[in-house]
């Protein structure tokens, strides 16, 4: 996300002409597929710090009152994940190998559209 910030300042009207160069490292500047797993499915990777992310969230979504993880990260405002959701459709049809385009109802990532 520090890539992302760096970049809405620059692309600001806020810049001050303070940044002389930039260089950006693994920014997911048009969204993160993994954002999409979460927010579709309440999961996330099998990697270690990602096993540690989803334990962390469940926990929080308990005591918050939330039946599972869910309903708490399509009905709390974690504002980060939806500012990472893809702007493009990625997932592709095993079998056919056509791009599904997302529906009607689906969350914008209007954060990145607007960059």
């Amino acid at each position: 996300m520090g890539g992302l910030v760096a970049r809405q300042y620059i692309q600001s009207a806020q810049y001050e002409d303070d940044v002389d160069q930039v260089i950006f490292l693994g920014t997911p500047h048009n969204g993160a597929p993994k954002a999409y797993l979460m927010w579709e499915a309440g999961e996330n990777d099998v990697k270690t710090q990602d096993l540690v992310l989803k334990y962390r969230l469940l926990l929080e979504a308990k005591l918050l009152g939330y039946q599972n993880l869910l309903d708490y990260i399509r009905s709390y405002p974690i504002t980060s994940l939806s500012e990472i959701l893809p702007v493009y459709n990625y997932l592709e049809d095993k079998d056919s190998g056509v791009l599904s385009t997302y529906p009607d109802n689906y969350p914008r990532n209007v954060f990145l559209e607007n960059l």
